[in-house]
């Protein structure tokens, strides 16, 4: 497995993940859409929401180690990606990655791009408690939130309607019936 995800996913901007049954799938990191959504969480489905920042996870240099030599055993090429904008606002804060395989530039610059997006700016952190039904919810699954009390960053009110989120998070509480959900916000992203 370890192999697998170094040498083959990692290029490829993918990861493991385990499925609820305990199964590995193939899953990806990249910002999902509107028409990946497969739940939508309404008031009538959510016990409570909360809102969080997520200052931890901010990159804005990403450096690349690619193509990789067995016989000195270290990587020949170097890509190296930034957002200037983030940089100024949050201070330099780099991830360095080794794709030990082959790797073509035009493939690092669009994983640079896609790594950027989703984290060059702190990430909106919202904890959702809900039924049993949202159990069936996996990591990374795309859904809308819709919630009247959490403060909506488009109009500086109270209540958001139809954000886009990805779940990162899930724990079932079988003993209350509860699911806790902790989505990111990707409608800034």
């Amino acid at each position: 497995k370890d192999w697998a995800e170094r040498e083959i996913l990692r290029g490829c901007g993918r990861y493991f993940a385990a499925k609820p049954d305990g199964r590995l799938t193939v899953t990806t990191n990249d910002v999902p859409t509107v028409g990946s959504v497969v739940h939508i969480l309404t008031p009538d489905r959510t016990i409570r929401a909360r809102m969080r920042m997520g200052e931890g996870e901010i990159v804005n240099v990403i450096q690349i180690e690619y193509n990789y030599d067995p016989l000195t055993q270290k990587t020949a090429d170097t890509h190296i990606a930034s957002d200037a904008t983030s940089g100024a606002k949050y201070g330099l804060r780099r991830r360095a990655y080794e794709v030990p395989a082959s790797a073509v530039s035009t493939d690092l610059a669009a994983l640079s791009t896609t790594i950027l997006r989703r984290y060059k700016d702190p990430t909106v952190l919202i904890d959702v408690e809900c039924g049993c039904y949202e159990s069936l919810l996996e990591i990374g699954d795309a859904v809308l939130l819709t919630d009247f009390h959490l403060p909506s960053f488009a109009t500086g009110h109270r209540g958001v309607t139809n954000i886009l989120c990805q779940v990162v998070d899930r724990q079932v509480d079988h003993v209350r019936g509860r699911t806790n959900l902790t989505l990111v916000d990707c409608s800034r992203m």
